[in-house]
């Protein structure tokens, strides 16, 4: 988790405590993470859509954007458990 608050920091560059659709997409885009912009929005939208008639970005708090994390953590335990166990 330290890594996403680390990222979520670095990210947030207005200092607001929110990070928004043009804090993340820079990165990413400049990184080779995402193809292009278009895609990357994409994605961001579909964390988080705005209300219907919300012209506004799109902006995820804190706790917000650790949470994506946690769920990983969550599906990276089960799919241990999952895996066959070996006998010794």
């Amino acid at each position: 988790m330290n890594f996403a608050k680390d990222l979520f920091t670095s990210w947030d560059v207005s200092g607001d405590g929110t990070i928004s659709e043009d804090e993340v997409i820079k990165p990413l885009v400049s990184l080779g993470l995402v193809p292009d912009h278009k895609f990357a929005r994409k994605i961001w939208q579909s964390l988080k859509p705005p209300k219907s008639g919300d012209e506004e970005q799109v902006e995820l708090t804190s706790d917000e954007f650790l949470r994506i994390f946690r769920y990983d953590t969550i599906q990276e335990k089960l799919m241990k458990q999952l895996e066959p166990r070996q006998k010794f």
